[in-house]
């Protein structure tokens, strides 16, 4: 499987902006899937200006631009990014400020 680089740049554990970048191996910004769930594992309705993959089946998640800043609710949260399956998706747990580059 190949690797991507998702780099939260920046969370709160208060309401919110967590703010993403995907990169492909080369450093570029490359666009992927980002679901949002909460701390009871729950799906997080991310609004606009992101656009769903299917209108009707939320659970699908929204395109990430390949960066993008994200309004979040209070809490924590799990950022699960996918770019396909020739990608491993990741997870990052946000929590407070955090700064980490997943590979």
């Amino acid at each position: 499987m190949r690797a991507f680089a998702l780099i939260p740049l920046s969370a709160c554990a208060l309401a919110g902006t967590l703010d993403l970048a995907v990169l492909d191996e080369k450093g570029a910004p490359v666009a992927a899937r980002l679901k949002l769930r909460d701390g009871q594992g729950m799906l997080v309705r991310l609004a606009e200006p992101l656009l769903p993959i299917h209108p009707r089946y939320p659970e699908l998640g929204v395109v990430l631009p390949g960066k993008g800043k994200i309004r979040t609710p209070p809490g924590p949260h799990t950022a699960i990014v996918e770019r396909g399956t020739e990608y491993r998706p990741e997870e990052i747990a946000v929590e407070g400020d955090v700064t980490r580059t997943v590979r």
